[in-house]
């Protein structure tokens, strides 16, 4: 016996590293999502550190989801020590989900036999969907964790004739637990209270139960009321009443996201779980049933269900299900649970799987997101404008929290950079094109530098169109700093209002510096504005070059004068790496590019100084 549950353990660890993998690697694959902000606001992890009063009023008074005050509690002690980062945060709920992984194999293994504990145990850390919310910074994962907790203290005082009095006391601490962490969790403790009673039998023991349950219950008083006003904004929220699921929904995409995508497997697991009825098993499928039928009772009167993930406390019950179901195919049983969990990482690498759950809002990638932060910390100007389209048409306002996030709220950004959305300019309702434009038009009347941060493949409409007609015809693009399948980064200049900096040839070419000499990662980048009314076009190239301080050319780059009239704006960059510690200027000429013959300016010489350089040691 003792080599058999040390075999299981060994397995079990095995277990958790690759399902602790398959979430790990989700961790920094998306950037922050609009409930994930409000984990850490409400939480204490931004606007400065909060007390347990402090977090317990900005969760009751702040957080639009109901999300309980004890995952913020939890959330903000984890902040205190790991950080506020969406990596750090995130790796809260992978902690829990591991924990509830783990509680599913003991729940298993002391309530029905080690092999349906590590069955059960492989099911649940083989869940594509718990996988994904193993990474998201919300209480879904620690929600099962409670339920398997509250589950086994319960069955541990129904299975003993007499309990010790420290089960009794996690059961009335576990059931607080639950309603403290989410509002949707209330539905477990109908899930006992009805088992209960058909265990009905006048003991002693019985009604120590009841009471257990009753001051559980009354733990919870004091979050009542809140509890209550999230009831009631639900039932004025006429937006989520509208996108939430039906009955007949809310079953098909549980049953789906349940199987893995495998509703024949399903279907036969839970057809053998029935063959051996025993009393044990009655107590899982009470679990499912009355978990679905609470939720599509209250969901009814005030629908609600707009997304899955309020159903994660019944995931552990299917879990055990689908293991009974397994254990007794006998000889097949392995192979049916190696299918199983193939089928969950499959569908965990799989994108389309949780992409296409009902309700699953887009979530920008966040390298090319990263990518853009680290560019314009490197590159940008205070006041220059950060233009994004990184979510789906309609679904913009979630971006304004997460953005604060980045932009204000944390230290992320080391320059005083503006942001906006090519869909929501200035958060404008314009209803038609033409009040869009103007819209669009007050917004940037003040910005000479704007960065378009555009996700390519995301659907884009007619607004998005009006917001480049203005760039097209009040802005020059500079630069397009980078392109990947995530992100295309492109800077765009407006004609500056400061003085030029030189004139080229008799007025011909007219220079404006609108970015001097920016030093990043041991590159000088240099952005020109260039004035011309008269310049023949495909005949002068620009030259920036670098000299030492002796007048030695060490650096040069040369690339031809755009066409593009009156004005237009070229950049460029230059590698410093291997130049000696010293000062250097940078100058730019204008040439023609078929005879190398160079354009005075107006001080008579070929060439502009735009910056002295220091390189040091």
């Amino acid at each position: 016996m003792r080599s058999t549950t040390q075999r299981h353990l060994g397995w079990l660890v095995l277990i958790l590293l690759m399902s602790g993998y398959l979430a790990t690697r989700l961790l920094a694959s998306d950037i922050l999502f609009v409930d994930e902000y409000w984990s850490i606001r409400n939480s204490g992890g931004t606007f400065g550190t909060l007390g347990l009063l402090g977090i317990w009023e900005r969760t009751a008074t702040v957080d639009p989801g109901g999300m309980g005050v004890l995952y913020h509690w939890l959330l903000g002690a984890w902040e205190f020590v790991i950080g506020i980062s969406p990596f750090s945060v995130r790796t809260f709920s992978l902690l829990s989900g591991l924990l509830a992984i783990s509680a599913m194999y003991r729940f298993g293994k002391d309530f029905f036999s080690a092999q349906i504990g590590l069955y059960s145990a492989s099911i649940l850390a083989f869940s594509a969907f718990y996988i994904d919310y193993m990474h998201e910074a919300r209480a879904y994962t620690l929600l099962a964790f409670f339920t398997i907790l509250a589950v086994y203290c319960y069955l541990r005082i129904m299975s003993k004739a007499q309990a010790h009095w420290g089960w009794y006391l996690g059961l009335a601490l576990m059931l607080a637990a639950l309603a403290y962490t989410h509002y949707v969790a209330l539905a477990m403790g109908v899930v006992l209270g009805i088992y209960h009673l058909t265990r009905w039998d006048n003991s002693r023991k019985w009604w120590l139960v009841v009471l257990t349950m009753a001051i559980g219950g009354a733990l919870f008083l004091p979050w009542l009321s809140i509890t209550l006003e999230v009831i009631r904004r639900g039932t004025e929220d006429t937006g989520r009443q509208a996108d939430s699921m039906t009955a007949m929904l809310v079953l098909q995409n549980l049953l789906h996201t349940v199987s893995n995508a495998n509703l024949a497997l399903l279907a036969l697991t839970a057809f053998y779980s029935l063959v051996h009825f025993t009393r044990k098993v009655a107590f899982v499928w009470i679990w499912i049933i009355v978990s679905i039928v609470v939720v599509m009772i209250v969901n009814y009167f005030i629908p609600f269900m707009v997304h899955l993930r309020y159903l994660m406390f019944v995931f552990p019950a299917f879990a055990l299900m689908i293991a009974i179901g397994i254990t007794r195919m006998k000889n097949f049983a392995l192979a049916i649970l190696l299918v199983w969990c193939g089928a969950g990482i499959y569908q965990s690498i799989n994108p389309n799987f949780i992409d296409e759950q009902f309700g699953q809002i887009y979530r920008a990638s966040a390298d090319g997101f990263n990518r853009t932060l680290a560019t314009l910390n490197a590159r940008a100007s205070d006041g220059d404008l950060a233009l994004f389209h990184i979510m789906t048409p309609t679904f913009e306002t979630f971006n304004w929290f997460p953005f604060d996030y980045y932009f204000v709220e944390t230290d992320l950004m080391n320059v005083d950079v503006r942001f906006d959305q090519y869909e929501r300019i200035n958060n404008s309702f314009a209803s038609g094109d033409v009040e869009y434009l103007a819209d669009v038009e007050s917004a940037l009347a003040d910005v000479t530098f704007i960065w378009s941060a555009v996700i390519p493949e995301l659907e884009r409409t007619q607004r998005f169109g009006v917001v480049e007609y203005v760039l097209a015809t009040q802005y020059s693009l500079c630069e397009t700093v980078f392109t990947q399948d995530d992100m295309q980064l492109q800077l765009y200049a407006r004609v500056p209002q400061t003085e030029r900096v030189s004139t080229f040839g008799e007025d011909v070419v007219g220079l404006y510096d609108i970015q001097r000499g920016q030093v990043t990662d041991n590159r000088v980048n240099v952005v020109l504005g260039w004035w011309s009314e008269t310049a023949t076009p495909d005949t002068y190239s620009v030259g920036v070059h670098l000299f030492d301080a002796e007048n030695n050319l060490v650096r040069q780059q040369d690339f031809g004068l755009p066409n593009q009239r009156p004005f237009t704006c070229t950049s460029t960059s230059l590698d410093l790496n291997g130049l000696p510690v010293g000062d250097y200027t940078l100058r730019t000429t204008v040439y023609e590019w078929q005879t190398g013959s160079r354009l005075l300016t107006t001080e008579d010489v070929d060439y502009a100084d735009l910056q002295v350089i220091t390189i040091g040691n």
